[in-house]
């Protein structure tokens, strides 16, 4: 039997991979919007405290989403109180919601994984502590600490502690594409901190996964499973792309450009997704290799005669599931607790088609910089990967 879902948050890149696949799936979905309301949605006003009680009490999942871009100028203490604002204010509206309930529906919520501020090579999993004083770190402090109402209500309650995802049709990969196309990529600082990501469909399949699962709870990363450096990615990225990699970003140039992102760019992020894996989620795209295949849209049956002279040699290669592919791997439900997988055929082809750029883990500081292509390059810090509000 299907769910009854509100999501918030849905106008986005993630949002309206998750819609497609949320109905495909046969869940009944209902959007949260600003504007006025049509079929299937219902209007609310975060800002100023005014939500659908019924419809949100009501529901079996409420999914929340919402947050201001994160393509701005990173020295705007505008900018910064927007980004914190948008995060919080949405979340502590709908879990105060879920709090009045009689019984409180599970709230799915998103975060990023810049909760955990920068740990060096150390593996992280959803037991680490959180560290430092960065912009994304505390405001992702803070989101989480937002959803403190919905768990002491009873509720079940999932942080979606989200790294960068992805796909060509969407920052942070396409912009660094066309860098790397240009034959402008390379290393960020020392290439030596690590740099967590994932594919788009182990995003919108892990995140049906948990709204499905019915004991899923608590902070949860949503990364691939083998978390690369950044000189690793950069290698990956220029072998997919066919060009070499010999434009690195000085960690002084971060520093100058980024400002208080600095740390988020050049900090290290060892996770691993321990949480996921012991609930038993197959990703498809385990590692750098197929994560970025599979969001270019190419295969990893390269020719040796093809790599840049960056790579390294791997004999390691395995063909990654193509850009069409539409297996989406998602989560048991309460009456098959088997993990399965998930057939869209044409969901996430759809949306990407019409997605916008709005949602973004990259940063583009507005400062002069020597190439317009390096305007681009400051990118994929360990930022919380949401969509703006709707």
């Amino acid at each position: 039997m299907g769910l009854s879902v509100v999501v918030a948050g849905s106008s986005g890149f993630l949002g309206q991979s998750l819609l497609a696949a949320l109905r495909e799936r046969g869940h009944s979905v209902t959007t949260l919007v600003r504007r006025s309301a049509h079929e299937g949605e219902s209007q609310w006003d975060p800002q100023a405290g005014t939500v659908d009680s019924a419809l949100v009490q009501g529901a079996d999942v409420v999914v929340n989403l919402a947050g201001a871009p994160l393509i701005g100028n990173p020295h705007s203490k505008k900018w910064a109180r927007e980004v914190r604002s948008s995060r919080v204010g949405t979340t502590s509206l709908l879990a105060r919601t879920i709090a009045e309930a009689e019984q409180p529906p599970a709230l799915v919520n998103a975060s990023g994984v810049a909760w955990y501020g920068d740990h060096g090579p150390a593996e992280l999993t959803e037991s680490s502590d959180t560290r430092g004083h960065a912009l994304l770190t505390t405001v992702c402090r803070e989101w989480e600490g937002a959803a403190r109402p919905a768990v002491e209500a009873g509720a079940r309650v999932v942080l979606l502690r989200t790294a960068p995802v992805q796909d060509r049709s969407n920052p942070p990969l396409q912009a660094q594409r066309l860098q790397f196309t240009a034959g402008l990529g390379g290393r960020i600082g020392s290439g030596a901190q690590h740099y967590p990501l994932i594919s788009l469909r182990d995003w919108v399949g892990a995140v049906v996964f948990l709204i499905e699962h019915p004991s899923a709870a608590g902070p949860v990363n949503l990364c691939a499973p083998r978390t690369p450096t950044n000189a690793e990615f950069t290698q990956a990225l220029a072998r997919l792309v066919h060009r070499p990699a010999l434009v690195p970003v000085p960690s002084l140039a971060v520093k100058v450009a980024a400002g208080p992102m600095a740390p988020e760019v050049l900090g290290s992020l060892n996770l691993r997704p321990q949480v996921l894996l012991d609930l038993g989620y197959s990703f498809a795209d385990p590692d750098v290799d197929t994560v970025l295949a599979t969001g270019l849209g190419v295969s990893l049956a390269l020719r040796s005669s093809q790599r840049p002279a960056t790579s390294r040699n791997d004999s390691r290669r395995v063909l990654a599931p193509s850009r069409g592919s539409s297996t989406l791997p998602a989560g048991p439900t309460a009456s098959a607790p088997e993990s399965r997988s998930v057939t869209t055929s044409t969901s996430v082809r759809s949306v990407r088609r019409r997605s916008s750029t709005a949602s973004t883990c990259m940063l583009i500081p507005r400062t002069r910089r020597p190439r317009a292509v390096h305007r681009r390059s400051i990118a994929a810090s360990r930022c919380p990967a949401v969509e703006p509000g709707v």
